[in-house]
């Protein structure tokens, strides 16, 4: 699966790594809240901490959801989405050393 998009038919509740548009309950929130500042990586965030705080991210089939790649509105300084991409993967990844160092 890449992109939460696969075109292979995938089993419901497959544990996968990251969920596309990430929900949870105010009981979950406070448990693995907030997110990083940044614009992309926040649902890899969000996924990993689930994951460490005992909520397993999974497929579920029925649940639609379409994501336009609308770029009107986002003004990252001249920034193409793979140069704001390269530079928010630092912001996550000094995230998650942050968080399993305490």
């Amino acid at each position: 699966m890449e992109w939460g998009r696969s075109l292979a038919p995938i089993p419901d509740y497959t544990r996968v790594s990251s969920g596309v548009l990430p929900f949870m309950s105010w009981e979950m929130w406070r448990k693995i809240g907030p997110t990083i500042e940044c614009h992309y990586f926040t649902d890899d965030y969000l996924s990993w901490r689930a994951d460490l705080a005992g909520f397993p991210n999974v497929y579920r089939k029925g649940f639609g959801f379409v994501h336009g790649h609308a770029q009107h509105g986002r003004h990252w300084g001249g920034a193409t989405i793979e140069q704001k991409m390269i530079a928010d993967e630092p912001i996550f990844e000094a995230a998650k050393a942050a968080y399993l160092r305490g």
